[in-house]
């Protein structure tokens, strides 16, 4: 991927795209390389050239050298290839996904494969929806990753994104966002918060479910065939502040799921939401109702996990 699109992204994660600023320590003056300024995490190091490079340092070891970086509270951002971020903070480094990126693992989660998943060969990627808009969507967000775009097939009572590409084959194989037919990973690891959002929102756009619960109320649901790996959403989604069910199965259809409480409705609406028209269609419905005094908020559940 190109500056340019890098750039893009970084202005739409922070609203601006602005360079780093921060004060000249005198006790970094010994060192072999002199910078303007210096920003001090501890174990990592980050200076600012003459040139207006970014030089990041380990125990007083040049590791790397960018030309761009952000800041947010507490920790500073590089750009590397493919949606991934270079993470800098006290608590050491880490590579995260841009919310781009989060998104698309999560639709290809919920609704993609990555063909095959045992042999090395044919490098096939696959994303399947009954809605364009969706599909659309996973076109977008995979075009700004990997700057490529899947071609668009009518399937049987659906539309099919695919695309070979081996870079982005291997790329979503080394996340681990299928592992087997119907399994995925999610990366919490590679995820901030804003990168948790987006995968959930993604993946809800996908097997999510909103339940119509009596005239004005609904449900709040999220599917796997497996629990294990549902059993992971629930820990992104506790990771962000919801309190989910425990994981469940349904012995009738042989699924596993776990419900959103009513108190948390609100808030998955506004900060996850989804991209299906039929889920946002009820959204707005909801909301209406819950503006007009129809339905109440709920109260908290208390923590199944303790």
């Amino acid at each position: 991927m190109g500056w340019g699109s890098l750039r893009e992204q970084f202005r739409s994660r922070f609203n601006k795209g602005d360079y780093i600023d921060t004060e000249e320590k005198e006790e970094w003056l010994n060192c072999e390389q002199a910078y303007k300024q210096i920003i001090d995490f501890g174990e990592y190091k980050v200076g600012k050239t003459e040139n207006e490079e970014y030089e990041l340092l380990k125990d007083n070891t040049l590791v790397s050298a960018f030309s761009e970086a952000l800041m947010e509270e507490g920790r500073i951002l590089f750009p590397l290839s493919h949606g991934m971020l270079l993470e800098i903070s006290e608590s050491g480094a880490r590579k995260i996904l841009t919310p781009e990126k989060a998104e698309l693992c999560g639709l290809i989660a919920a609704e993609g494969s990555l063909y095959p998943y045992e042999r090395k060969v044919h490098n096939q990627i696959f994303f399947h929806s009954a809605d364009m808009e969706i599909i659309e969507r996973h076109i977008e967000l995979f075009k700004k990753v990997y700057g490529v775009t899947p071609h668009i097939y009518q399937g049987k009572g659906e539309f099919i994104a695919g695309i070979r590409n081996k870079e982005a084959y291997y790329d979503l194989r080394e996340i681990g966002v299928k592992t087997g037919p119907y399994r995925y990973h999610v990366p919490i690891e590679h995820l901030d918060e804003k990168g948790s959002k987006a995968y959930l929102k993604g993946f809800f756009s996908g097997d999510g479910s909103v339940i119509q619960h009596g005239k004005y109320a609904i449900k709040l649901r999220i599917t796997s065939k497996y629990g294990d790996c549902l059993e992971e959403i629930r820990e992104a989604l506790l990771k962000v502040g919801f309190q989910p069910s425990e994981v469940r199965l349904d012995k009738t259809y042989g699924a596993h799921y776990l419900e959103i409480y009513a108190h948390d409705r609100i808030k998955f609406i506004k900060e996850i939401g989804s991209y299906s028209p039929a889920h946002v269609e009820k959204f707005e419905r909801f909301l209406e109702a819950y503006k007009e005094g129809k339905v109440r908020r709920g109260r908290p559940k208390k923590r199944e996990d303790g």
